[in-house]
Parts: structure tokens; sequence; C-alpha cells
């Protein structure tokens, strides 16, 4: 019996094969994520590292291991 609403779910366990659409869809869709990410974090980073050095120039003890994990 269907659920309310007429209605049957789909397990997602067919057989229907991807389709190159699809396939080309999710390839956009990966290297528009990418872009975006690389939007945001490389000014990031750049914005880390001058005030980092900034710091550095005033004399602040930079331990480069600190560093390590926020920079990438």
């Amino acid at each position: 019996m269907p659920p309310q609403g007429g209605r049957r779910r789909s397990t997602g366990s067919g057989n229907a094969a991807t389709s190159p659409t699809t396939t080309l869809s999710r390839e956009k869709n990966a290297e528009s994520n990418a872009l975006l990410t690389n939007a945001v974090v490389f000014p990031n980073a750049m914005s880390m590292a001058e005030i980092v050095r900034q710091l550095y120039e005033e004399g602040w003890e930079i331990d480069p291991e600190d560093l390590a994990h926020i920079l990438p």
C-alpha cells in the first residue's frame, strides 16, 4: 500500500544507469563548489598571513607549529 499522498517511495536501489547529463551536472557542481571554497579560503589565508607578518614585525614571537594548522 502506498504511503499517504498516493506515491510510492523510491528506495534508490533501481538499476537505472547514471545518465551523462547527470554526471556532467555533478562535475559542474563539484567544480563550482571548489571555486567557491577557494574564493573564501584564499583571501582569509592572505589576511591571516598579513596579520602574522605584522605581529612578527612588532616583535611577537611566532611559533611555526602554531601556524601549521591555520594556514593552508
